[in-house]
């Protein structure tokens, strides 16, 4: 019984250990998991990842001030989903007029997202735009109007646009303008396409905005990767010349989790191997 005791205690020591020695993952905020490397203070995450948590509620902001609630985090896809802003019923334009939309800092890891299909509102000309909107007669954002009610006041203005993001570069708005553009939007995550029914055709509102993975924290010298286990401070050929914490021979840097992975959990295993030697010696253990 008392050998088992020990041998849980130092499973437990060598996880907690493992998760102080990795780059560290911040707690939840309410009930939402923040997976590595989302940030929302500067003891966790990556700082260029960062997004805040307000009261259980997680927040992404973009330029100009404007923030929008994230309804759902897949660390798989890297992607988050916003809640887009919300229709003036009244006057067909969102509420991010102001500032003329979602707009990313192009210097920070995030852009939108491939597969959003935005409908754009209001829209007073046809202007240019990479992807190429369709403004046609058959184009969805006819159907969006007819089928919702608080989207009335868009469909007595003539024009309206729909396009798909996703093409050979990246994007970095969903952008509305009250004057030589379109003053509205809404948008829909892996949209089929396909005209939606009253009431029950349309998915849920929602903007994906995915994160590059993270390269290895930065670091000034040799302390400064004291923190990620199997790693030292140096320039490697895709570091761009900045110094960063390198994973040895024999371990790989893993983005999702941040930490330096070895084959079969090397990482986990020798971490457990020295904190298994040295209890032993401290406690010295006699054979059952």
């Amino acid at each position: 019984m008392k050998q088992h005791k020990i041998t849980t205690l130092i499973a437990t020591i060598a996880a907690l250990l493992l998760s102080c020695t990795a780059t560290r993952q911040c707690v939840n905020c309410g009930p939402h998991p923040v997976p590595y490397p989302l940030s929302t203070g500067p003891d966790c995450g990556d700082p260029s990842y960062k997004i805040r948590c307000i009261g259980g509620i997680l927040w992404f902001d973009a330029l100009a001030g404007s923030s929008y609630m994230i309804k759902s985090i897949n660390p798989t896809t890297r992607h988050i989903i916003i809640q887009p802003a919300t229709l003036d019923r009244s006057a067909c334009v969102s509420t991010d007029l102001h500032f003329e939309g979602i707009r990313l800092n192009e210097t920070l890891p995030f852009a939108v997202a491939t597969g959003n299909t935005i409908i754009l509102l209001n829209c007073t000309i046809n202007a240019p735009h990479a992807p190429p909107l369709d403004c046609s007669a058959s184009s969805p954002c006819h159907s969006y109007i007819k089928d919702h009610k608080d989207a009335y006041a868009c469909g007595r203005v003539a024009t309206c646009c729909a396009y798909k993001t996703g093409g050979p570069h990246k994007e970095y708005e969903v952008r509305v303008r009250g004057s030589g553009g379109c003053a509205a939007y809404q948008s829909f995550v892996d949209f089929n396409g396909v005209s939606g029914t009253p009431g029950n055709g349309w998915p849920d509102l929602g903007v994906a905005i995915q994160w590059v993975a993270p390269q290895e924290p930065v670091c000034k010298g040799p302390m400064d990767c004291n923190a990620l286990l199997n790693s030292k401070c140096g320039v490697g050929p895709t570091s761009g010349g900045v110094q960063r914490c390198l994973c040895i021979a024999g371990f790989k840097w893993d983005p999702a989790n941040g930490l330096c992975q070895g084959l079969g959990g090397q990482a986990q295993t020798q971490v457990q191997s020295q904190i298994s030697s040295k209890l032993k010696a401290k406690l010295k253990l006699k054979a059952c």
